[in-house]
């Protein structure tokens, strides 16, 4: 019984030791398309059909636990689009915050990834030069993979906002991954 209180207490204290050594930051920056299928309400209640690919970035951060799990989050710009008719012009500039569990399945240096979370939102639209914005969440999700040479990462990654209705917008990037 001695033996036992004397293992658990050593383990106590231990364990945080052992999860600090195995909880890694990391930081990271991507480049790549946004593409868009969505649509916006105007003032008379009539949708506008907005779709195309626009050049879309994003700045992340996070920790990987143990090589398998991490908490990823950061800011996205999914890029600036515009579309016009007979009647008028529409504009759309999207932004967001976005937090993400992530799986990770490293196989040497080269390790696929899955993520889900949310993105908060905001876009920041125009038509005919009349301003407004609409905000929201939505659930995200992505996968992608990763080459880790030492503490750089090179990373390629798709990702799909789920919105309302028919309305999707996908993001593919490539970036860097720096302290992985």
């Amino acid at each position: 019984m001695k033996r036992l209180l004397i293992a658990l207490f050593a383990l106590a204290i231990l364990s945080p030791a052992v999860l600090q050594a195995q909880v890694k930051p990391f930081v990271g920056a991507s480049l790549g398309a946004s593409f868009y299928d969505t649509s916006i309400e105007d003032v008379s209640g009539d949708d506008f059909k907005m779709e195309g690919e626009e050049f879309a970035w994003k700045i992340f951060g996070g920790l990987t636990a143990m090589k398998f799990l991490g908490l990823e989050g950061g800011y996205v710009h999914l890029g600036e689009t515009q579309n016009s008719n007979d009647s008028f012009t529409a504009e759309s500039k999207t932004t967001g915050w976005d937090l993400f569990a992530v799986g990770n399945l490293p196989v040497g240096p080269i390790g696929v990834f899955g993520k889900v979370g949310y993105l908060w939102w905001r876009a920041d639209q125009k038509i005919d030069e009349a301003p407004f914005e609409v905000t929201g969440s939505d659930f995200m999700w992505g996968l992608g993979a990763m080459l880790k040479l030492g503490g750089l990462g090179i990373r390629a990654e798709w990702e799909r906002v789920e919105l309302e209705g028919d309305d999707s917008v996908m993001l593919l990037t490539a970036g860097v991954t720096f302290g992985m």
